[in-house]
């Protein structure tokens, strides 16, 4: 899953007796440490489409094909900004009247817990790795025109 840039606002600023300035509550080296380490998490949450697509293989394929029809689930070439229960598969009643439309926010929710974010859904495999999950995102984002 690919995040927005982080902005925080920045936090308060205060002059210290001797005239030092320092965030309020943090030193300015703790202060630092933290900016750093939330940068360096919102890097770490972009998705490898070359891993993706190992997991796809691994994980994914089983069920589900890329283009054509599958024999237990849908085809997945185009899903990255398709609406959900649109392509031509017999979907659930659920999938169908969701109202899902497949992004970075809603394809990593549903393959987290596929039944908690469509109750009634068929699909019952989940992601549970966060990575796993970003990195398979990023492959679907590659085959589908609607994210280029």
């Amino acid at each position: 899953m690919t995040l927005p840039p982080l902005i925080l606002p920045p936090p308060p600023f205060r002059r210290s007796a001797s005239g030092a300035g320092r965030f309020a509550g943090i030193g300015g080296r703790a202060g630092l440490a933290l900016v750093i380490a939330l940068t360096a998490t919102a890097a770490l949450a972009q998705g490898d489409p070359k891993r993706g697509q190992e997991v796809f293989q691994d994980q994914c394929s089983g069920c589900h094909v890329l283009t054509g029809q599958g024999f237990a689930a849908p085809p997945l070439a185009g899903v990255y900004g398709r609406k959900a229960g649109s392509a031509d598969f017999q979907y659930s009643d659920a999938m169908k009247k969701s109202g899902i439309v497949w992004d970075d926010t809603s394809l990593s929710h549903f393959l987290a817990d596929p039944s908690q974010a469509v109750p009634g859904t068929a699909m019952t495999i989940n992601l549970s790795d966060p990575q796993q999950r970003d990195d398979v995102i990023a492959y679907l984002r590659t085959l589908s025109p609607a994210s280029k």
